[in-house]
């Protein structure tokens, strides 16, 4: 099999390999490389697929036989017990960094804000402007807020999980869960129970602004995601359910693309940003 990057695009392909029953552990073995979006969805469809006992065991064998992949590192974030690690260095910049969201503590500590904070000196240490970097920061704010808010019908525990990646004049930050996905979310209000797809329920949430509180049916969340990325070089994608939606040119942009993608409940959240050039998802290799 020719050698590939496992992006947003191709974890699509897996997952629906592994919901027609087809074992994927081919398609990672081929993988030179994996994006932010790419590696945390193929967590997500770990995690949120009806079989994902299967797929588990299979990222488990491939983790094995490849300890240096970033997807150990993704993985390990995920089943993580603890927030975050105290470390030497927790005042220093990451390349790349995994935060889990497991209970309302874990927004609220000190290992987020000291993660947040990497996150901005990362970026800073990587050509982006301190007011851009500090947009971003309030993006990942805000999208992990959402896991907290949104993704369970019930207050408890949350199955979720932020991460970012930078290199020079590149960054990319992602925030998964695998709870009750935006259309079930909206649907709970009165305002918005005649959505009736996926689609329909991003579009809701990102163009419209719907917000699932009732009595407020628009909400400030996507529409502050939005507003701090105007005219900046971003790639955003929503995913959840059975559909994605994509937009870039975030300056004057009131639409975007919505395409099909193989069933997973939740939310999964990315944005791409570049300084100069495309900003496309770009690989996290290793050897």
């Amino acid at each position: 099999m020719a050698a590939m990057v496992v992006d947003s695009r191709n974890s699509d392909a897996i997952r629906r390999l592994l919901l027609g029953g087809s074992s994927v552990i081919n398609r990672l073995d081929g993988a030179h490389g994996f994006t932010l979006p790419g590696l945390m969805e193929v967590i997500a469809s770990a995690a949120g697929v009806p079989s994902n006992g299967e797929l588990e065991s299979q990222l488990l064998r491939y983790i094995s036989a490849h300890s240096r992949s970033p997807l150990k590192a993704c993985w390990d974030g995920w089943r993580s017990h603890a927030a975050s690690v105290f470390t030497a260095d927790m005042h220093g910049v990451r390349p790349l960094e995994f935060y889990r969201l497991r209970e309302r503590d874990d927004q609220t500590s000190d290992a987020y804000q000291l993660f947040q904070e990497r996150f901005v000196r990362s970026l800073k240490e990587n050509q982006f402007p301190a007011k851009f970097a500090n947009a971003l920061a309030g993006v990942l704010v805000e999208v992990t807020d959402n896991v907290i808010q949104h993704s369970r019908r019930e207050p408890g525990e949350y199955d979720g999980l932020a991460a970012y990646h930078v290199e020079p004049g590149y960054m990319a930050a992602v925030v998964i869960d695998v709870g009750q996905g935006v259309l079930a979310s909206l649907t709970h209000s009165p305002d918005w129970e005649h959505l009736q797809t996926s689609e329909q329920a991003l579009r809701a949430a990102v163009i419209d602004h719907a917000s699932c509180r009732p009595g407020q049916p628009q909400g400030e969340g996507f529409r502050f995601v939005l507003k701090s990325l105007a005219e900046r070089n971003c790639r955003l994608r929503f995913r959840s359910g059975d559909a994605a939606l994509r937009i870039e040119e975030i300056g004057g942009v009131h639409d975007g693309t919505i395409t099909g993608s193989p069933q997973l409940c939740g939310l999964q959240f990315s944005i791409c940003c570049a300084l100069k050039g495309p900003p496309d998802e770009r690989p996290i290799l290793f050897s």
